[in-house]
C-alpha cells in the first residue's frame, strides 16, 4: 500500500508555543458574579440618585409654621369654650335640681324622687313637664305614663310636636292628664 501524502502529514503546530487553537478562558465561572456585583452596583446608584432627586424637587414637606399656630390657637380657643359649656351644663343641673317641682315624689312611670329626667307629681286635673332623658322616645313616654303606647300621638298634640324622631335630650315637654 502506498502511503499517501496526507497521512504522513503530522499535524500543525504553531510556532509560537504561547497562542493556542483550542482556547477556552479557564476564568470563565469567574468573571459572571463580578458582572453580576457590577450591575447591582449600578442599579443601586440609580435607585440612590433617584431617590435624591425626589427629595430635591418636593414641595416644603409639612405645614407652614403660621398655620400651624392659627391651629393650635383655634384648638385652645375650642377648649375653652368646651369648658365654658361644661360649666353652663353644671350650673343648668344644679338649677334644674333644684327645682322643687322637679323629681318630686315617684313618677307613674316608677322613677325614684330625685332621679334626673323625672317627672313633677301633680293632680289628675293638671299636666306635668317631662324632661326628657337619652333613649326616649314619645312612645316609651306614653308607656310610662300612661301605660299605653298608643298615646304618643296625643303627647305630640299637646306639645306641637310634628316630628317624633326629632326630641332632644333634655328638652321638656308637657304631659297632659290621661284622656278619658
Amino acid at each position: 500500500m502506498a502511503m499517501r501524502e496526507h497521512d504522513s502529514l503530522e499535524p500543525y503546530e504553531p510556532s509560537d508555543p504561547g497562542y493556542d487553537w483550542d482556547y477556552e478562558p479557564e476564568d470563565h465561572g469567574r468573571n459572571l458574579p463580578n458582572i453580576l456585583w457590577g450591575r447591582v452596583a449600578v442599579l443601586g446608584a440609580v435607585v440612590l440618585l433617584a431617590f435624591l432627586f425626589g427629595r430635591m424637587t418636593a414641595g416644603g414637606g409639612g405645614v407652614p409654621q403660621d398655620r400651624l399656630d392659627a391651629a393650635r390657637s383655634e384648638l385652645s380657643d375650642a377648649r375653652a369654650e368646651i369648658s365654658t359649656l361644661e360649666t353652663q351644663l353644671e350650673d343648668a343641673r344644679a338649677a334644674q335640681n333644684a327645682d322643687p317641682n322637679a323629681g318630686a315624689g315617684e313618677d307613674p312611670g316608677g322613677e325614684e324622687e330625685g332621679e334626673e329626667g323625672g317627672a313633677a307629681e301633680t293632680t289628675e286635673a293638671e299636666s306635668e313637664v317631662y324632661v326628657v332623658k337619652a333613649g326616649d322616645t314619645l312612645t316609651t313616654i306614653a308607656e310610662d305614663f300612661y301605660k299605653d303606647a298608643g298615646l304618643s300621638d296625643f303627647i305630640m298634640e299637646a306639645n306641637d310636636i310634628t316630628d317624633a324622631t326629632q326630641l332632644s335630650v333634655g328638652s321638656e315637654i308637657i304631659i297632659p292628664p290621661k284622656p278619658e
